[in-house]
């Protein structure tokens, strides 16, 4: 032994202080959550030797305008990709977090699973459009006509009988194509 004086720890006494540990993050993160407005959130699911997994993160603005991002899940994924299973996980992970009703978009990939999942059970899109008429085409009489919108309204808009928030596709997905020109 390099140093006699010192004992090893056991599988349990470890355990036991990795899950206190965790449990001491997920609280941390969960305050700044519970704090938070609005989330957005990412999700992803793979395979590697017959094991899939789906993965989470979350991102925010604190009241200073910081911006965090988490990893609030990490999990094996048994059985089949298909939408309805994708729906039930996701949810699971946003109601285990308490972000089901403040998040208000998920990027994803473009796999059809994930496709079909938000076009069963997501939110729609919505677009806000303002209008304004300027007769005289000066910048002070444009700032007068402005109609102000309000965002909170638009992004809970349609998310009382949904289960998954607003789904966005992930950008570089759609260029991969292009790399072969």
């Amino acid at each position: 032994m390099l140093q006699p004086t010192k004992e090893v720890m056991g599988r349990k006494a470890l355990m036991a202080k990795l899950e206190r540990k965790f449990a001491s993050m997920k609280a941390t993160i969960r305050e700044e959550l519970d704090q938070a407005d609005h989330v957005s959130t990412t999700c992803d699911i793979w395979s590697r030797a017959h094991r899939g997994f789906l993965g989470m993160t979350v991102h925010l603005f604190t009241k200073d305008l910081n911006r965090k991002s988490y990893a609030i899940c990490c999990k094996r994924f048994r059985g089949s990709h298909s939408y309805d299973r994708i729906t039930q996980m996701i949810k699971e992970v946003l109601e285990d977090w308490g972000i089901q009703w403040k998040t208000s978009g998920m990027t994803t990939d473009n796999a059809t699973n994930f496709e079909k999942a938000f076009k069963e059970h997501g939110t729609q899109q919505t677009q806000a459009i303002t209008q304004f008429e300027s007769s005289s085409g000066s910048d002070e009489e444009d700032d007068d006509n402005l109609e102000a919108v309000n965002l909170e309204n638009i992004l809970a808009e349609g998310q009382d009988n949904k289960e998954l928030p607003m789904h966005f596709r992930f950008a570089i997905e759609q260029f991969k194509f292009f790399q072969y020109f």
